[in-house]
């Protein structure tokens, strides 16, 4: 599997472990009762390449023509995407043990 390029690994993992954002499931970022955002880990990726919440509400998922600055292998045959919602959604993995993942495995 291809490696994140070290500086947008570092800062993802930075915001996924800074508790900025509150976690939510099967959006990359999803609006609660109180207007608050809540994000998937994916979601907390797209605001590290300035994304704006609008954008990401919008976005079933990112498409590299939408985001020219995320890493390609967020785009790969690897299908890094899947796996990362599955472990925030399916799985219920906090963004600390997810950050954990990606900075071992990717």
């Amino acid at each position: 599997m291809k490696k994140l390029p070290e500086d947008f690994k570092k800062k993802w993992i930075d915001a996924l472990r800074s508790g900025e954002y509150k976690q939510g499931k099967n959006h990359l970022v999803i609006f609660g009762n109180n207007n608050e955002p809540y994000y998937c880990c994916l979601g907390v990726a797209g605001k590290v390449c300035g994304l704006s919440d609008i954008d990401l509400r919008f976005q079933d998922f990112f498409t590299q023509t939408h985001v020219n600055n995320l890493p390609d292998l967020l785009f790969g045959e690897d299908n890094v995407p899947a796996m990362l919602a599955k472990m925030n959604d399916d799985d219920n993995m906090s963004f600390n043990k997810i950050a954990d993942y990606i900075e071992k495995e990717l």
